[in-house]
């Protein structure tokens, strides 16, 4: 699954949820928390996906980080990291792989993977002071 991970590493298995607090982070600005994430890219198949094809992470429906010009060899994984700022709250951390079908294949529906993640705190946004 993604790992959602900054200061202290998360390993969250497919369909499953975590909680992670600011302090999870590894840079904290302006109500956005940054994390790294790192899943596994498969190519089961017997032929290569020579691409380009691009995979995108979403906090919900907003594209939180984007992997382009992919390609991999038939038959092969290895590992894809990249950073993505996300929201206080609860949340579904999705991936996309070959986002937009770019590459021809015998099964589609291998191609999402999801998790529901919690993250705490205000993430450096001050508090709002009422004003008269």
């Amino acid at each position: 699954g993604p790992l959602p991970s900054g200061a202290s590493g998360h390993h969250v298995p497919w369909n499953a949820s975590v909680d992670l607090t600011e302090r999870d982070a590894f840079l904290v600005s302006n109500g956005a928390c940054a994390f790294n994430i790192s899943y596994e890219l498969f190519n089961v198949g017997p032929v290569d996906a020579t691409g380009p094809f691009k995979d995108v992470i979403r906090s919900d429906a907003s594209t939180v980080s984007t992997q382009s010009a992919l390609s991999q060899a038939a038959n092969s994984h290895r590992t894809i990291s990249t950073q993505a700022y996300l929201s206080p709250g609860s949340h579904l951390l999705s991936v996309a792989l070959d986002d937009g079908h770019a590459v021809p294949e015998s099964n589609e529906m291998n191609n999402y993977y999801a998790i529901r993640y919690t993250l705490g705190g205000k993430c450096g946004r001050a508090p709002v002071t009422p004003t008269r």
